[in-house]
């Protein structure tokens, strides 16, 4: 179902079709709203994060379509102080982020408590999963308390 939504989406979006696009919006809403874990975990994957966030855009309550996609893809910047070996680890710290704002962002207004609570939940859990890797890896935490080390409290450099 999820994969031919997409598809749909993505046509409806060829075709700039907005009244149709603002249904889709509501079914990516509800099946949200359904707080469901394993709706939540293919919606939240890697491979569906932006079609999601794609869908969320085309709010009826809002005169004019919202540009989360482009947000994202070119207003946000990750940093590293120090670079993250682990391609799983950094994909689900951006995961995570893209959670985050679509809690915080793009979907406040909406969301049920249940909702929240599950999608905190999920980012809590992420947060730890994050954490316990990184701070699991030697080679990461020592090269993160040089770096600490190296950088003089007043510069630019420590302020980010």
């Amino acid at each position: 179902f999820l994969k031919k939504l997409s598809d749909t989406f993505h046509m409806l979006e060829d075709l700039e079709d907005e009244a149709s696009l603002h249904h889709v919006n509501s079914i990516m809403k509800a099946l949200i709203m359904l707080n469901d874990p394993a709706i939540l975990e293919t919606l939240f994957h890697d491979d569906a994060m932006l079609d999601t966030i794609g869908m969320l855009e085309y709010d009826a309550s809002f005169p004019e379509k919202q540009n989360h996609r482009e947000i994202l893809k070119s207003q946000i910047c990750f940093k590293e102080v120090v670079p993250i070996e682990r391609k799983d680890i950094l994909s689900k710290i951006h995961q995570t982020f893209k959670i985050s704002y679509i809690k915080d962002t793009i979907l406040p207004i909406v969301l049920d408590d249940a909702t929240f609570g599950t999608l905190s939940s999920i980012i809590l859990f992420s947060n730890i999963d994050i954490l316990q890797a990184l701070s699991s890896d030697p080679e990461f935490m020592g090269r993160l308390f040089e770096r600490m080390k190296e950088a003089e409290r007043t510069s630019a450099e420590w302020k980010n």
